[in-house]
């Protein structure tokens, strides 16, 4: 008894601060002018609908968004709904409304009693495409690296819908991070639609971590019982389900957004490709990872429901695994993002069929209603990195691996080099070895 007590001790000494460990917020200054503004998609809406999100003083002010239809020349007024946000260090109102859109080209205002912001301009193109740009964790301590990164990425590929985060857009829950988080993405803000689900690294840290309510005050969430961060969207040739799975020690938060999901009905064999966005792998791709919870309690409704795409981030590394049936690859298909500068070393997993580690990526998905399309490109060169092609042939999904010839990138990053990470790193190169 001695020794486990001895155990549970050394174990909580030296894993304290990665679970209760909160940076302080330094105290901070609301504009009395509407900024962050953000446009999304509406939860729990049609392709058809999007939401505005802003912020505006400490006090709750009459609000409202303008939105001009330019080919019609119609402009209509929509009330927002205003919410009290608190955290650590200070208090500020948030916004959001969510309205109807048909194909053309809109622009927008958002209004505070008799102050307004500038407009902004955003299309809809009902094409029978949906073109998605997916990013994974950021993290960023400055701007600057991924908004070039973005703004490059938006310029090659200027038909993008909609753009995506598996978690952890924010360093930490502090407003210093989310105004960095706010300057990182002004290529797109308020332009191109985002969403995103909560990473570990957007709760405050304690027993019951508690997910920073500037992320549902920003991106909302689907309003259902229990989905706390959760959010669904219903798309013509697509379903898009995304859950907040930083729930380290409460396990019966998984299984409760799981009974959500199939009490409303979230993942169905409707002819509509299903995806699936959480913040913690399926499968662990960096050395040290383990997710075998997140699998136990999820992989059979992926499986039983028919979930064609999972979607993750977490471990900063790119891994992409496909499943096998007969020896052939079938859906489900399995991906890790990194769109970061912190960089992890891959497992180097056998079960991956493409993986890379010390390098930022981004993935373009197009779907239609019988194609699911995934590119992922080298986010600094911007050259091809992996592919693959779903399609549909009658009741059957064939996948299609077409991943380039390019060796496989494997390089070890910068803070591996220090004397106290030897171990990870001469794990890393054996492993390396025998992948190749």
């Amino acid at each position: 008894m001695f020794v486990l007590l001895g155990v549970m001790a050394l174990v909580c000494a030296v894993r304290w601060r990665a679970w209760f460990g909160n940076p302080p917020e330094a105290p901070y200054q609301v504009p009395a002018v509407p900024d962050r503004v953000m446009l999304s998609m509406s939860p729990s809406h049609s392709q058809a609908w999007r939401r505005v999100s802003w912020r505006c003083d400490t006090i709750a002010r009459e609000a409202s968004v303008e939105v001009i239809d330019c080919l019609m020349n119609d402009t209509v007024f929509y009330v927002a709904k205003g919410t009290s946000v608190s955290s650590r260090s200070g208090q500020q109102m948030y916004y959001q409304v969510d309205f109807p859109v048909e194909e053309g080209r809109f622009l927008y205002r958002v209004h505070n009693d008799s102050l307004c912001s500038s407009y902004y301009a955003f299309e809809v193109d009902n094409d029978g495409e949906w073109t998605v740009l997916l990013f994974g964790d950021l993290q960023d301590e400055v701007a600057h690296p991924f908004a070039t990164m973005l703004q490059e990425a938006i310029k090659l590929h200027p038909e993008v819908d909609m753009c995506a985060f598996t978690g952890d857009i924010v360093e930490r829950p502090t407003d210093e991070y989310w105004n960095i988080w706010f300057a990182s993405v002004a290529p797109i803000v308020g332009k191109v639609p985002i969403v995103a689900c909560p990473g570990n690294h957007e709760h405050v840290k304690a027993w019951k971590r508690t997910l920073d309510q500037r992320f549902v005050a920003t991106f909302g969430e689907s309003v259902v019982e229990g989905s706390h961060g959760n959010a669904h969207y219903e798309w013509d040739n697509m379903t898009w389900s995304s859950l907040n799975t930083d729930v380290s020690f409460h396990i019966d938060e998984l299984f409760r957004q799981k009974q959500t999901m199939l009490r409303e009905g979230w993942i169905h064999r409707n002819g509509k490709w299903n995806v699936l966005m959480m913040h913690h792998p399926f499968f662990p791709a960096a050395i040290e990872r383990h997710t075998y919870i997140i699998r136990e309690v999820f992989e059979p409704m992926v499986k039983e429901m028919g979930v064609h795409l999972v979607l993750n981030g977490h471990d900063h590394v790119y891994a992409r695994r496909v499943d096998k049936k007969n020896n052939l690859p079938v859906v489900p298909i399995y991906m890790v993002c990194n769109s970061s500068e912190k960089h992890y070393l891959a497992n180097c997993d056998t079960g991956f069929d493409r993986i890379a580690c010390g390098h930022r990526m981004y993935s373009l998905l197009r779907v239609t209603k019988d194609t699911l399309h995934i590119l992922t490109y080298l986010a600094d060169t911007h050259v091809l990195y992996d592919e693959v092609l779903c399609r549909r042939a009658g009741d059957t999904i064939l996948v299609e691996d077409n991943k380039p010839q390019l060796e496989e990138l494997l390089d070890v990053a910068p803070r591996y080099e220090k004397p106290s990470k030897n171990k990870q790193r001469q794990q890393f190169l054996k492993k390396k070895a025998q992948r190749r």
